[in-house]
């Protein structure tokens, strides 16, 4: 949908199916969602391997992409997830294909050699959904651990500056 629209990153090309959305890119991803479906929430999936972390389970028909999603909130990522590698062979051979000894992984491989677990994990960063449900598209401006003079310093040092 994004390169569809002719959309260009800061340099003039076209976003690539196997790089990772920048945040002005999934700003824009979400204002042609709201435009054609009437929406704020929409889920991108199948990512970049090169985007995501080594156990994510690579899509079988594109060994590029990984099985994984996010989450948005007009343009604001705020849930990522993917289904993991849960057997210890299988996340050796992927470790090996990136140059990792496998060895030096052990801590992570040897308990799915003993136990079934979920292949599925999801991260959620409420700060994130905070941010996207209020407007803020910056978590400097919104975070719990910042104290109130420096969000609102921050603010005068934006306040010119146009929300993106």
């Amino acid at each position: 949908m994004l390169a569809d629209s002719g959309w260009k990153d800061e340099n003039g090309y076209p976003p690539s199916p196997y790089e990772d959305l920048h945040t002005r890119d999934e700003i824009r991803l979400g204002e042609l969602v709201k435009e054609k479906y009437h929406t704020d929430y929409y889920i991108v999936d199948r990512f970049p391997a090169a985007a995501r972390p080594f156990y994510t389970i690579p899509d079988p028909e594109d060994p590029k992409t990984t099985i994984s999603f996010d989450l948005f909130l007009r343009g604001q990522e705020i849930l990522t997830g993917g289904q993991h590698i849960h057997e210890a062979h299988v996340l050796e051979e992927q470790v090996k294909a990136q140059g990792v000894d496998p060895s030096s992984m052990e801590d992570y491989t040897d308990p799915l050699r003993s136990s079934s677990t979920c292949g599925c994990r999801y991260w959620t960063g409420e700060i994130y959904h905070v941010n996207a449900v209020v407007g803020q598209y910056s978590h400097r401006f919104s975070s719990p651990s910042r104290s109130q003079e420096s969000v609102r310093e921050g603010a005068r040092s934006t306040a010119s500056s146009p929300r993106r």
